[in-house]
């Protein structure tokens, strides 16, 4: 976000704005970079029964990307499984960790 030429309010409700659609700073953070690359992403967007963090729709295949959290994502078995489900459907599941998004 180039802040050189907003006021202390602008930059406070751009991030306001910014976190509103993310679920966490590890999914605002990368979901920001993504978009400033020109990645065309939605947030929270809901796939079957599940949630994806971010998902990319380009004209040949959907990519859903999981920000994991340690806090969350101790047990793979649920995320394991909602992998499959996401592949099954022909899309693409990247996971990064906090670790990896905060480098």
């Amino acid at each position: 976000m180039d802040t050189t030429s907003m006021s202390v309010y602008e930059i406070a409700k751009k991030m306001q704005s910014d976190f509103k659609k993310y679920e966490s700073p590890i999914e605002c953070k990368l979901g920001n970079a993504l978009i400033k690359f020109g990645v065309t992403l939605e947030t929270q967007k809901k796939i079957g029964p599940y949630r994806a963090d971010l998902l990319i729709k380009s004209k040949y295949r959907k990519i859903v990307v999981e920000c994991d959290g340690a806090e969350f994502h101790k047990d793979r078995t649920k995320d394991d499984k909602r992998d499959d489900f996401m592949r099954d459907k022909g899309i693409l599941v990247l996971r990064f960790t906090g670790s990896q998004i905060n480098r």
